[in-house]
């Protein structure tokens, strides 16, 4: 791969990407940004329950001894990534999210047990999406240049043949060959220490590009949910570890990348998540995307749409459950007045916030927004009957009916005690966007009535320090909305 690199990088880098695969990839990665900082648990739980991973049925089947063991050291690897990034499951208390040094699983562990080393290993390798949300763009683009003109000329297959002739091993490569064929996603007792192996296998990269192409589509529903993960996964840093896995698994990865970006699979994925494949979180992130291209930039609305138009007929997906923002007849004429053809920001999806506050039930929710719109006879936050309708959604809970794509909640004090509110209810450091969310959903008083939160007012920057306390918000205000919480919270 280094004499690759040497010998072609220039002429690689020369060329320009397609305008379809720039689209593509700003897309992914602004998609992927977003995703950074959402409820982690919520992914972990679309894997589990959809039988993505492995089952806890399934490896205790599959257990012949009386001890099921794992590679402590790589254990604590996951386990440093759920204590530094706070990734504790909500479903569970903080103390019992991590196992001790000499942890087994034995023929009695239960499946909560078997969950939470399963999620710590999922956060190991799929959380944080560093290879592309911390990339500029630009290094991206070049990057996938490189990419292109390696696969396009089967530069990883012909490095693996040298290396095997070189080295006179011609039986290990036969035996390597033999192993592609293997379904090794059929999760073994090593499954949950091999999720990357399952996914990813090494065997993949000693065929050539076209033979891994025609074996994989053999199993689509298998081939889209790995591109899906070869998005998200989190490649091990340097310095850890895990790090000899680095550039193994950046090699495993790069059959994937050239299919999904230069064959433009990635699209696909792109749709099945806005039809709910992967989960609702990543639904409402893909969603808002296309509601600000919608504003921002008509030709990757437009691009969109082109190939959502062939996505719905291959699925036979009828007008009445398409995508409004996305439906084809919205392509007809890209010349006709752009305020009739294009929706507004946000018009085919409600702003919503990515999950509901941790210990609270819908019923709960919508208990405090009636506290807070009846009010305790001189304070009441909630100015009207359809900001007390439409704060449960807001606050992530699947109310029916949705308010309208358009609606504002009206508060009625000011942004301060508007930012007290939610940080009493959310973690915001661990939630993307949830300032710029709250910021276009409601309406705030001041100056006598009530007012936009206009873009030069930044709740994420506002003071949370002050001689009058938090926030500098009024004390009654404060116990208000304190009490309304824990009155809410107690309802049965």
């Amino acid at each position: 791969m280094k004499a690759f690199c040497y010998n072609n990088l220039k002429n690689a880098l020369k060329k320009p990407l397609r305008k379809e695969e720039e689209i593509l990839i700003s897309f992914l990665v602004n998609w992927l940004r977003a995703r950074w900082k959402t409820d982690f648990s919520i992914h972990f739980e679309v894997a589990y329950n959809r039988g993505w991973l492995p089952t806890y049925n399934r490896i205790k089947n599959n257990i012949h001894s009386k001890t099921y063991l794992f590679f402590l050291s790589t254990y604590r690897e996951a386990e440093n990534i759920v204590l530094s990034n706070k990734l504790y499951n909500p479903a569970k208390k903080k103390e019992e999210q991590i196992i001790g040094p000499n942890f087994v699983l034995n023929e009695s562990f239960t499946e909560d047990e078997y969950k939470n080393v399963l999620y710590a290993f999922y956060c190991l390798y799929f959380y944080n999406t560093d290879i592309l949300r911390k990339c500029k763009i630009s290094k991206i683009f070049n990057w996938m240049k490189i990419i292109k003109a390696f696969v396009k000329n089967d530069g990883l297959y012909k490095q693996y043949e040298n290396f095997f002739y070189e080295n006179n091993i011609k039986m290990n490569a036969k035996i390597t060959r033999m192993n592609f064929y293997e379904k090794t996603y059929d999760y073994k007792d090593s499954a949950t220490i091999n999720m990357i192996n399952n996914f990813f296998s090494w065997a993949n990269v000693v065929q050539k590009y076209s033979y891994w192409k025609s074996y994989s589509e053999t199993d689509p529903d298998f081939l889209r949910r790995s591109l899906f993960y070869s998005l998200c996964i989190r490649v091990p840093q340097k310095g850890t570890k895990l790090e000899q896995m680095r550039n193994g698994l950046i090699i495993r990865l790069l059959y994937y990348w050239y299919y999904g970006v230069v064959e433009e699979h990635y699209v696909d994925i792109i749709f099945d998540i806005l039809h709910g494949k992967y989960g609702e979180g990543d639904k409402h992130l893909i969603g808002r995307l296309f509601a600000e291209k919608s504003v921002s930039d008509k030709t990757a609305l437009n691009y969109f749409r082109k190939k959502y138009t062939r996505y719905c007929k291959d699925r036979n997906i009828g007008q009445d459950k398409q995508v409004s923002i996305l439906k084809p007849s919205n392509n007809n004429d890209d010349t006709q007045d752009e305020s009739q053809s294009e929706p507004t920001a946000y018009s085919a999806i409600p702003l919503q916030l990515s999950k509901i506050p941790d210990g609270f039930t819908i019923n709960q929710l919508e208990y405090l927004a009636k506290l807070l719109y009846d009010g305790n006879g001189k304070i009441s936050l909630l100015a009207t009957i359809d900001s007390k309708n439409a704060l449960p959604y807001f606050l992530g809970a699947p109310t029916i009916p949705k308010p309208p794509s358009n609606y504002k909640i009206s508060w009625n004090k000011d942004m301060k005690s508007l930012k007290y509110f939610i940080t009493r209810l959310y973690d915001t450091n661990t939630m993307h966007g949830v300032w710029k969310i709250t910021r276009e959903a409601f309406l705030i008083f001041s100056k006598g009535q009530l007012r936009e939160i206009n873009s030069a007012q930044s709740l994420s920057n506002l003071s949370s320090t002050g001689s009058k306390g938090y926030l500098n918000i009024d004390s009654k205000i404060k116990d208000f909305i304190d009490a309304s919480i824990a009155s809410a919270k107690s309802l049965k």
